[in-house]
């Protein structure tokens, strides 16, 4: 873990099935019965509170709030109401090694920007 991964709050994969099977026991109604975690992601800043998965029917980012991250706000977006993305490849240069995926969705009559920033 580079040091500006650690200050920039990048995210690194994780196990999905042991990410899946803690979420289903932390909070058991947060997940469809059908819904299975395929990708899982953990922030390396601010000691790895905040996650974000790509499930089977949605993007679902975890967002860990106040001191312990005792407040978790979770941002579930259909993949359906995604409405446009881009991905930023990480630069050739040593201070320009992440990746960016930018997702626009759908909120009622307005388009919101989500960005998951991705450590090498």
């Amino acid at each position: 873990m580079g040091i500006l991964s650690f200050f920039s709050n990048n995210t690194y994969g994780v196990d999905p099935k042991e990410e899946e099977s803690k979420i289903r026991l932390e909070y058991p109604y947060l997940l469809l019965d059908a819904e299975h975690i395929e990708l899982a992601f953990k922030s390396k800043g601010e000691g790895g509170r905040d996650k974000s998965y790509f499930t089977s029917h949605r993007v679902l980012i975890k967002d860990g709030k106040g001191i312990g991250s005792k407040r978790k706000n979770y941002l579930s977006i259909p993949y359906k109401a995604i409405q446009a993305f881009s991905v930023e490849t990480a630069g050739a240069t040593f201070l320009d090694r992440d990746t960016q995926l930018k997702l626009w969705y759908e909120g009622g009559s307005q388009l919101y920007p989500q960005t998951i920033d991705f450590a090498k």
